[in-house]
């Protein structure tokens, strides 16, 4: 069910651009391609019965990870590549309601909060490695910090 309800999450996700130049650094960058897919981790998953019937579930390590490609446009040079980026979605919970059908025990999500991603992304790495400077600032936009966001 959980593999499921990540597919069904993740034709959703919008593909994201970002287009900034830095004047410090006298480039332009663009990213592209930039679309999270999210899984789940649930090794971390605790169930908490609230009676026979119910239980709150503290979730695993829900991630969103992302594969993008980039543009610097120097003066004299340009740079082309990909990166990958992760981050993790703020802890969550849920209730299930647990019944037995054909003598098997089955579960239905009851309350289910709104998901939230508080937290930036990170890059881990790069394809050509880049500077610092250079991973800095596309980390920025890709958490929205820098230059305009276009969902499409």
């Amino acid at each position: 069910m959980i593999p499921n309800l990540f597919n069904e999450i993740n034709k959703d996700v919008p593909n994201y651009e970002n287009a900034y130049t830095d004047n410090t650094l006298a480039a332009n960058f663009r990213i592209t391609n930039v679309r999270p897919q999210i899984y789940y981790n649930d090794h971390y998953q605790v169930d908490s019965f609230l009676d026979v019937y119910r239980a709150n579930v503290t979730m695993g390590v829900l991630t969103a990870s992302t594969y993008f490609n980039f543009t610097i446009t120097y003066s004299n040079k340009n740079k082309t590549g990909n990166i990958r980026a992760v981050g993790n979605f703020d802890p969550s919970y849920f209730t299930k309601n647990l019944t037995v059908s054909e003598g098997y025990i089955e579960w239905v999500a009851d309350l289910v909060p709104t998901l939230t991603f508080s937290n930036m992304f990170h890059i881990e790495f790069s394809t050509p490695e880049l500077s610092k400077d250079e991973l800095s600032i596309l980390e920025s936009m890709l958490n929205g910090q820098a230059g305009p966001t276009r969902i499409k």
